[in-house]
């Protein structure tokens, strides 16, 4: 009888480092599968990311595009405006009208004094029209 225990013992340990291997196999073929789904909505995070930034290199290119042709305007004005300081003008402004003697003209802006004495500050951007 001793010799069956031990027989019985010995396949036990013999299956035992077996067993607990093919365990690991097994979590480590989980864990891979596991791996591979996240690799996969990483991947498809990044080719998202890639579309949505070329998008934007676009919105940039058009808007970097769009200022420098606003940017020359207002210095067109600007540069017709500087030559009428001292001289009386009339701003056309999405807001309204306004007349008086151009004081000043700064980078973004122009400054009016009115017949009242009250100085107006306009910005370049803002004017439609100027006579």
């Amino acid at each position: 009888m001793r010799r069956k225990r031990r027989a019985r013992s010995l396949n036990r340990v013999r299956t035992s480092p077996v067993s607990l291997l093919q365990q690991s196999v097994d979590a480590l073929g989980a864990a891979i599968g596991s791996l591979t789904d996240r690799v996969a909505l990483i991947e498809a995070a990044i080719h998202r990311n890639r579309i949505e930034l070329g998008e934007m290199r676009s919105t940039v290119g058009s808007l970097t595009s769009e200022v420098g042709e606003l940017t020359s305007e207002e210095q067109s004005i600007r540069s017709q405006l500087q030559q009428r300081i001292g001289a009386q003008v009339t701003i056309d402004t999405p807001v309204g009208t306004v007349t008086g003697v151009l004081i000043a003209v700064g980078e973004d802006f122009v400054e009016l004094q009115e017949s009242t004495g009250a100085i107006l500050v306009v910005r370049i951007a803002k004017i439609n029209s100027f006579s």
